[in-house]
């Protein structure tokens, strides 16, 4: 099976627009944790009913602005032919940020084609396993 270690992406068609997305390895999520001050959380919870306490774990992310800055700059590897009011509207981290948060199509049409790019990776990966 061929690695793909630069994580290029692929190229997505919007409107009349090209957006190239890539998937978040979990090895990366938790690197953007970390530099957004992840904080992990262990509570003990005492069910009544049954009388047993149970320890919950959770997360915290205290740069949030952060986070996700890192994350949609990293899954938004470029795009082409973005304009705002005729001008064009480059590919920078902030512009990422500004699209996803305030276009909520846009913001839809990357998740949707994330989720998508996630299962056909995924489904390589089983097809891989089996031979």
């Amino acid at each position: 099976m061929e690695l793909d270690v630069e994580n290029a992406g692929t190229w997505f068609t919007w409107k009349d627009s090209r957006v190239c997305l890539r998937v978040c390895p979990s090895s990366k999520l938790q690197e953007f944790k970390r530099a957004a001050g992840n904080k992990v959380i262990n509570e003990v919870v005492f069910e009544p009913k049954t009388h047993v306490a149970q320890k919950l774990v959770s997360e915290k992310i205290e740069n949030e602005e952060l986070f996700s800055k890192l994350l949609w700059d990293y899954v938004i590897v470029g795009w082409e032919g973005f304009t705002v009011k005729g001008v064009e509207f480059p590919c920078t981290a902030e512009n990422k940020l500004l699209a996803v948060r305030n276009d909520p199509k846009f913001s839809s049409f990357v998740t949707n084609s994330l989720q998508k790019l996630n299962e056909v990776e995924e489904a390589g990966e089983v097809a891989a396993l089996k031979n």
